[in-house]
């Protein structure tokens, strides 16, 4: 068993040096020889060619990038722009909120004073329509006031009043003065002194007659009175009074113009019309 096992590792030990030697002599190896001078310096110039068109290349690449720095330097620009108007826009914000709590609250105010404007406008019609109430009652006032009067008469500068009858110095201004007849016959209802006592004044006395032909009789006999200072007229209400004052020059003028110029109440007739002058809305 030995001698068997060792004699295929002989045999395979020269197996393998033979082959090794035959690919010796096949194969021989030649030494590398070093490149030419000339071929050196091609490559050389042909590197330096290529980093000269790397360069050119290059030097284009910044020219290119040079905008592009500009487009940076625009884009920063607009970057603060926007930033400055995005807090413009913020504060914006800010204010049409506060605007519109301000209209809010104008709203509200706005509804609370149309409802007062409405108030007031109702109530400014109640008072038209007491004004209108109050001017009827007014009229209606001074037309009873007219008709209590109609019956009395005025008489102007009649001394010795203040210390003697009323009535008893009536009737006799009415018999010396107008020349009446049986002036001591007529009946006064009453007879009384107008208004508050003045130093130096005479104040007029209010004379009520019972009968109208006894007011008549008296009323057109003031011809007589010419001269005497005397003087006899109607009484009326003190709107009447009033309003015949601001009357009396349009009747006087009137009058002198050769107009058929009448006084009524507190109503001037001219030519039997209405006169309707200025003074008349006064």
């Amino acid at each position: 068993m030995d001698g068997q096992l060792s004699t295929p590792q002989v045999s395979y030990s020269i197996t393998l040096e033979v082959s090794s030697s035959q690919i010796q002599q096949q194969y021989p190896q030649t030494p590398i020889a070093p490149p030419p001078v000339q071929s050196t310096n091609n490559l050389l110039y042909e590197t330096i060619q290529r980093l000269d068109r790397l360069d050119g290349k290059l030097l284009q690449v910044e020219a290119r990038l040079k905008p592009l720095e500009e487009i940076d330097v625009k884009l920063n620009s607009l970057t603060a722009e926007i930033t400055f108007i995005e807090n413009r826009v913020c504060l914006l914000k800010t204010t049409i909120d506060a605007l519109e709590k301000s209209l809010e609250f104008a709203s509200k105010s706005l509804d609370e004073i149309k409802l007062k404007v409405s108030k007031v406008d109702s109530f400014e019609k109640e008072l038209k329509l007491l004004s209108t109430n109050n001017q009827n009652l007014q009229t209606q006032i001074t037309d009873l006031q007219m008709r209590s009067m109609r019956d009395s008469l005025l008489f102007f500068n009649l001394t010795g009043c203040e210390e003697e009858n009323c009535e008893e110095i009536v009737k006799k201004r009415c018999r010396d003065k107008l020349k009446l007849e049986n002036a001591e016959h007529i009946k006064f209802d009453r007879v009384h002194l107008l208004g508050k006592r003045g130093p130096n004044t005479t104040r007029p006395i209010v004379a009520k007659f019972c009968m109208l032909k006894d007011l008549e009789r008296v009323r057109n006999a003031p011809k007589n009175l010419q001269g005497s200072g005397i003087g006899i007229g109607k009484q009326f209400p003190r709107e009447v009074q009033e309003q015949r004052r601001k009357l009396v020059p349009s009747f006087k003028r009137l009058r002198e113009a050769g107009r058929n110029a009448k006084l009524s109440g507190d109503k001037l007739y001219v030519d039997g019309h209405l006169y309707n002058g200025p003074e008349c809305h006064a």
